[in-house]
């Protein structure tokens, strides 16, 4: 399995992922998200069968989660984008009624 770990900071609190492969079926990986005091929770990241590139967002959860570690097939090329979270706050209406 490959690994793509990363630590959160102030500026950054939103990612957006791109998984790219070259095989159908469906995938199951592993997300492990580390808290301060040495919690930490497991998640599973679910890839649909039919999909050769598939895209998700991941934020922080909470202000004690510091990092996580992400876990994918060597078979998967993996691409992450920061994103400034201030950019998905509404900014003009376009329907009042």
């Amino acid at each position: 399995m490959k690994k793509f770990s990363y630590k959160w900071t102030e500026d950054y609190y939103l990612l957006h992922f791109q998984l790219d492969r070259q095989f159908e079926g469906e995938t199951r990986l592993k997300l492990v998200r580390l808290f301060r005091g040495g919690e930490s929770k497991t998640e599973e990241v679910k890839v649909p069968s039919h999909d050769k590139s598939y895209r998700f967002l991941l934020s922080r959860t909470h202000p004690r989660e510091i990092e996580f570690n992400f876990e994918y097939l060597p078979e998967m090329t993996l691409s992450v984008f920061q994103l400034e979270d201030r950019a998905y706050y509404p900014t003009e209406a376009f329907f009042v009624g």
